[in-house]
C-alpha cells in the first residue's frame, strides 16, 4: 500500500472572476517535498502544543497562505537571492520573484531599534564577514509570513541567521531560524 496524496489548492482571482478551488495542484513544490525531495528542507520541530496549528494550516492552509495573495514571501521563504551586488558598508539581495530588494549593512552597526520594533516581512538585517563567508542576521519580523509551504508558521520572535559562501564557482547560501 503506497502513500495516497489528496491535493487541493486555493486559485487566486482577479476582481470580476469566481474563485475556486484549483484540483490536484500544491503551493511551492510541495508535493515533490512531501514524497521525498526533502534532502534540501528541513521540517521544522514544534512543541506538542503547537502540533494542532501546524497540521490545520497543512489541511486548510492555501486560503491562509498570503504568498499566495500577493504578500511576500519574507525571509527565509524567499530563498536565495537572484543577485548580489557589494559596495564597501553593504550587501544588496535582489530577488526576481515581486521583485525584492534587501539592502543588508556590513558595517558592524546593530540592529536598528525602530525597524525590528516596526515589524517587517524580511525583518531587520545586519551582516558581517567570517572570513570569506558573509553571515546576516535579521530580526523584527511580522508573524504573517511562514517559513514553509504547509503552514510552518512561527512568532515575533524569530531569528533568521543566513550564510553565504562560495564554494568554487558556486555560491551557497543557508538560513538557519531560530525560534
Amino acid at each position: 500500500a503506497g502513500n495516497v496524496w489528496s491535493l487541493s489548492a486555493f486559485r487566486p482571482c482577479h476582481p470580476g472572476q469566481e474563485c475556486r478551488e484549483a484540483v490536484n495542484s500544491e503551493r511551492d513544490s510541495g508535493l515533490e517535498q512531501r514524497v521525498g525531495g526533502e534532502e534540501h528542507y528541513t521540517v521544522p520541530l514544534y512543541k506538542p502544543e503547537f502540533w494542532d496549528r501546524v497540521q490545520n494550516l497543512d489541511v486548510n492552509g492555501n486560503r491562509m497562505d498570503l504568498s499566495g495573495h500577493c504578500y511576500p514571501r519574507g525571509v527565509p521563504r524567499m530563498g536565495a537571492p537572484d543577485k548580489i551586488m557589494q559596495n564597501a558598508d553593504s550587501v544588496v539581495f535582489l530577488y526576481q520573484r515581486m521583485n525584492r530588494v534587501r539592502v543588508i549593512p556590513t558595517d558592524g552597526r546593530p540592529h536598528d531599534p525602530v525597524r525590528v520594533e516596526n515589524v517587517q516581512w524580511d525583518g531587520e538585517p545586519s551582516g558581517h564577514w567570517e572570513g570569506d563567508t558573509l553571515v546576516i542576521e535579521s530580526v523584527g519580523f511580522t508573524n504573517e509570513s511562514w517559513l514553509g509551504w504547509p503552514g510552518y508558521f512561527h512568532t515575533f520572535d524569530m531569528r533568521v541567521v543566513e550564510t553565504v559562501r562560495r564554494e568554487g564557482n558556486t555560491l551557497i547560501w543557508q538560513a538557519t531560524v531560530h525560534d
